[in-house]
Order: structure tokens, then sequence, then C-alpha cells
């Protein structure tokens, strides 16, 4: 359940109105909008969006169900950022998106603007935006097959990003953007889309092997080293720019992928979880190797800033766990998901808080902070793997629970789920924003 203010259901809450979870933890909902999309020409870029001109995109979802298709990085909303903010894949082309929700500021924190609708049994619908996002067609991303992932590396002191993208045969496409464009107005004058550099990494037998799901990772620190991970050869393939510098075999099928440590990746394997350090030959370079009984189709990773360092979260069946990523024991576990997780991110903001996207069309704001009180945490489990039955855990105050701050829905299962930490207005001081896209064809954000 979902403490909120009290405005009947199906009628329209203001922004203002932040509603907040259980739990008491600062965690709050500001907006959920959607946006429909248009692919505009980057050349009359200002022109076609000015007149909502542009053809209607739609998403394309694939055979498999990882949210994996759009990458974001720090807001440029106060100027002299890097090109664009927020980057999503669909079909074989990769596009930046202009005019998303709250680049300019003008549709978070007005007040006068509607956030969200509050629905039935808790459930948060989004407004339909009156502004399409453009997306500007990025053409150094030359794909043959379907894209299935995309990542971006972004330093904000040295202006510069790297956006890698992957395809459904594991082919690898790497663009470098340095400085030019600022918030939204870049992609829509087609400042900062030309790329410094482009280039191109074909993993091993890339035409023989059957095409399926692949997911892609960018070094910590090295953004030009790019592991490729694909289902179907059971291969991670290590690219130091264009060059295939390593093959590594997996035990099983990958079914995601996210950089854990500096030449350390962290590697799901069906219903598996693997840790790779590329500085070791022996076992293909597996220092951790874990057994769990059902299927991993999502990672995240925390970052170092963390209480407690470093945290990793996976969507275990239709359950979200979280990690000690010292011991690679089970912290608390989450098993309130009606279907299977497909997406999980941190809140940059707000360490103790990440969102988990179902294939249902569903997202959950979950919260593990210490918690006052049991309440709403029946659906919690604190034990490592298998000991005390949760009902002894639930009589212990104090104690660390997940709290389900809000949970939305959107109209088609997700394709892509990212974070943002944006800096939307002075009275919100500290913003996070969730982009997501469908398989519709729409773009939500979540502000919170």
């Amino acid at each position: 359940s979902v403490e909120c203010s009290p405005v009947p259901a199906g009628r329209r809450a203001m922004v203002g109105s932040e509603r907040e979870g259980s739990g008491g933890s600062g965690v709050r909902l500001r907006a959920f909008t959607r946006q429909s999309l248009r692919v505009v020409d980057d050349d009359a870029g200002d022109a076609n969006s000015a007149a909502g001109a542009g053809a209607p995109v739609r998403g394309t979802s694939g055979a498999f169900w990882a949210a994996t298709r759009c990458a974001v990085g720090p807001s440029n909303s106060g100027g002299g950022g890097v090109g664009c903010s927020a980057y999503v894949a669909t079909g074989k082309a990769v596009y930046a998106v202009a005019d998303l929700h709250g680049d300019d500021g003008t549709d978070l924190g007005g007040g006068s603007q509607q956030g969200y609708i509050l629905g039935k049994e808790g459930v948060t619908l989004p407004v339909e935006s009156p502004r399409a996002a453009s997306l500007v067609p990025l053409r150094a991303f030359a794909h043959r097959h379907e894209v299935q992932s995309v990542a971006l590396w972004d330093e904000a002191a040295s202006a510069r990003q790297f956006l890698a993208s992957v395809d459904s045969t594991g082919s690898l496409c790497v663009c470098e953007f340095q400085g030019g464009g600022s918030g939204a107005e870049g992609p829509r004058r087609g400042l900062g889309l030309a790329p410094q550099r482009s280039y191109q990494g074909l993993p091993a037998s890339c035409a023989a092997m059957e095409a399926g799901w692949a997911g892609v990772a960018l070094g910590r620190s090295q953004p030009t080293k790019a592991v490729v991970a694909r289902h179907f050869p059971k291969d991670l393939n290590v690219f130091d720019g264009d060059l295939r510098a390593r093959t590594i075999r997996t035990i099983q099928n990958p079914t995601a992928i996210r950089v854990f440590d500096e030449e350390t990746y962290l590697v799901a394997e069906t219903n598996k979880l693997a840790l790779y350090d590329l500085r070791v030959g022996e076992r293909e370079g597996c220092v951790q190797y874990l057994q769990l009984n059902e299927m991993v189709a999502c990672l995240a990773v925390g970052t170092e800033g963390m209480p407690g360092g470093l945290q990793v979260a996976s969507g275990v069946g239709r359950t979200v766990a979280l990690w000690d990523a010292r011991k690679w024991n089970i912290l608390k576990r989450f098993s309130g998901l009606r279907q299977e997780p497909c997406g999980l991110t941190f809140l940059k903001s707000k360490p103790e808080a990440l969102c988990v996207a179902s294939m249902n069309g569903e997202i959950n704001v979950l919260g593990y902070g210490n918690a006052a009180s049991t309440a709403n945490t029946s659906h919690s489990e604190e034990r490592p793997l298998a000991q005390a039955p949760p009902q002894s855990h639930q009589r212990q105050r104090g104690k660390k629970k997940f709290h389900v701050h809000a949970s939305l829905r959107g109209d088609s299962r997700w394709i892509g789920l990212c974070t943002q930490h944006a800096q939307a207005a002075a009275s919100w001081p500290k913003t996070d924003r969730c982009i997501c896209l469908g398989a519709s064809g729409g773009l939500y954000t979540i502000t919170i």
C-alpha cells in the first residue's frame, strides 16, 4: 500500500502535491508523464519540432524481455552539456532524444502542470505530455540487425560522452561526442550530434551464429574498453577500441551484463550469477560463480558512494534480490511482483531506493532503508538464502525491509529503463528521473 495525498481516484494530482511513499524516507513521486515519439530530420529539426512534424515511432520488443534499449546521462539543463542527455534504440537505429520532458525545467516544479493520475488500488497512471519527444537519428550507428542494448559513459569534467550499441548478432558500434550541444537544444539544432570519432567491432562468427539478445558494458575508467555478452553463442567479447582483444566462453547463456569495478564485470547467465575479472587468465577470468534457483533477467550496480559501499540488485524469478557485494549472499528479497522484472536501476540521489520494471508494464519504486515499523513489508524477506522464516524477522523492529513507495503502470512492457540525476528546480534540490521506453513507442519520465 502507498500513502498518498487525499485526491479522489481518477483525478489528476498537481506536481506540487508530492506523493510520498510509506516509510518516511523522503522518496516522493513528483511526476509521471508519457511522450509519444517522432523522428525529425536533424538538418531541419527546429522547424519540424516546432510544427510537431515527423514520422511517429513505435518501439520494437524483440524476443527477449531485457529493458536495455535506452541510456541517459547527467542533466544538461544548466547549459554547457555534451550533445544530448538521453538516447534510445528501436529497430536498427539509435536516436538522440530532443524535447525530453523536463529538460528545460518548464514541465517540472511549475505547480500548474499536472504530474500524474491516481488510479484504483494505489496504481499511478501517466499524464500524456502535449509535446512529443523528437528523435534525431544518429547516422554513425550503422546496424544491419535489431539493436538490443545501448550503454553510455559520461564524464562531465572532460565534456565527453561515449555511446555504445550492440545488435542481435553482437556487432558493436561506439561513438565519442565532445561538447557542442547544450541540453535539449543540442539535438534540435544539430549541435553535438556529429561524433568526434566512431568505430565498429565484430565478434567472432557474428554472421554464422544464431541472432538473439546481446548486451554491452563500457569500462568504468576506460570507455574504449567494451565487453559484449551474447546469449546464444554463450560468450563475452572484450574490445579495445575496434580490436577484439579476448573472447571468454561462458558456462550458460548470458542474460544481463553490468560493469562492477575496474576490469571486473558482473554477468547473469540464465540461473547463475558470475563475476569476471579481465586481469585473470585462469577459469576464463571467472572469480565468483553463484548458483540460483530461477532465471536472472536484469542487474543493477550501485555507486561506491552508497552507504555500505558498492551494492548489487538482481531480478531472480519474480523477486528482486539485494546482494552483499563483499560476501555475495542475498541481504533481502522483495517478492511482491506479479511478473518477472525486466529492468532495474538504483536512484542516484536516494541511495537506498531503486526502480523495478516488470514485464506486465508495471514499475515499482522500492526502498530498503531502516524501517521504524514492519508495516507494508509483507512481501519482503531478509534471510540470506535460507534460514529463519520471515515471521521471526517481522517481530524485530528497526530492521532493513523493502517498502513500496509507488506503483506505476504503463501501456506496454518495457524495453528500456535508466536513471538520471537532475537539478530540476530550486524547490527540489535532489531529483531523480527514470527514463522508460515502452514497446508501444512511448517514452515515460518518472520524477522522484
